[in-house]
């Protein structure tokens, strides 16, 4: 499904990319928790690359800041490209993480891919950041959600996602991109949320279904994480209520028949394509590789 583009040349655009900028600069994680960040000049949008490249500066006590949410957003906005070209059907995908800051506070990073790279950046796969939750979830729909959310008497176990983790799955992210366009079948908005939600989701999975835990929508994500069901199917059940039972058999059909053209099509040659669950063990498996982490942090 199409996703957002950008355009260099347009004034309007620069003019909101300098605001967007002002807004990610004067986030409390970039201006009062990161040591030296190169995040406080930046102009916003940032790729992966920079936000990895940043994090891996900080010190351990940064590094290890947790990621308590972890959600799907789907665009329901009319005015949205995407959702006017499908009649309402579809809308563009991205991710929202919730930081917890060591004071309490939470700061927001929007995770998304553009089908062009936005001005002043040179990759398709680009962060955001705010303070304010509304900014990336007005003219949205919740999709999926795995969260530990934090009471006032408990503290958050360190063994679950942090700006360290997050950071080498954006460097997995980036690596099996690579110089990949974005494309309307396979690599796509839809492709980039559902291997890195439902890595997030399987990697940590002990976390997500501990005491204080939240799973939405938790009936198919716990079939999820227990190897009942892989991504397809959950990721339909999350995005499509069950009374539409043949809506989603329809889609699932559709989902799999695609990616079985493109793992034909393509073969072992550039640009390869595996299943969607091969994909997403695949993703894992060099997001364990790529981490410098405890030893003492789940493996799935």
């Amino acid at each position: 499904m199409a996703g957002h583009s950008s355009s260099s040349s347009s004034r309007p655009n620069l003019s909101r990319q300098a605001s967007l900028s002002r807004v990610c600069q004067s986030t409390a994680l970039v201006q009062e928790v990161l040591d030296n960040s190169q995040l406080n000049c930046a102009s916003y949008p940032v790729a992966f690359s920079t936000f990895a490249s940043c994090v891996r500066m900080q010190p351990a006590s940064l590094r290890s800041i947790p990621v308590i949410a972890f959600e799907t957003f789907k665009e329901t906005d009319p005015s949205t490209l995407t959702v006017q070209r499908t009649f309402g059907l579809y809308g563009h995908q991205y991710i929202v993480a919730t930081v917890l800051l060591p004071d309490g506070r939470r700061t927001y990073i929007k995770i998304d891919y553009y089908v062009s790279p936005p001005p002043g950046c040179t990759s398709l796969l680009i962060v955001t950041l705010s303070d304010d939750y509304t900014d990336f979830t007005r003219g949205t729909e919740l999709l999926s959600r795995v969260a530990v959310y934090p009471s006032q008497d408990q503290t958050i176990a360190r063994c679950g996602l942090t700006l360290a983790t997050l950071a080498s799955l954006f460097e997995v992210a980036n690596e099996q991109l690579g110089p990949h366009p974005y494309d309307l079948l396979g690599r796509n908005c839809f492709w980039i949320t559902d291997l890195l939600f439902y890595s997030v989701a399987r990697r940590f999975g002990d976390h997500w279904l501990s005491d204080g835990g939240e799973l939405t929508l938790r009936l198919p994500l716990t079939r999820f994480l227990s190897g009942e069901c892989g991504i397809v199917e959950t990721a339909i059940a999350c995005a499509v209520p069950s009374r539409y039972g043949v809506v989603r058999s329809l889609l699932w059909l559709f989902a799999v028949l695609v990616r079985a053209l493109l793992v034909w099509y393509y073969g072992n040659g550039l640009g390869r394509f595996v299943t969607q669950d091969e994909e997403l063990a695949e993703w894992i498996e060099l997001w364990l590789e790529a981490d410098d982490i405890d030893a003492t942090v789940p493996r799935p």
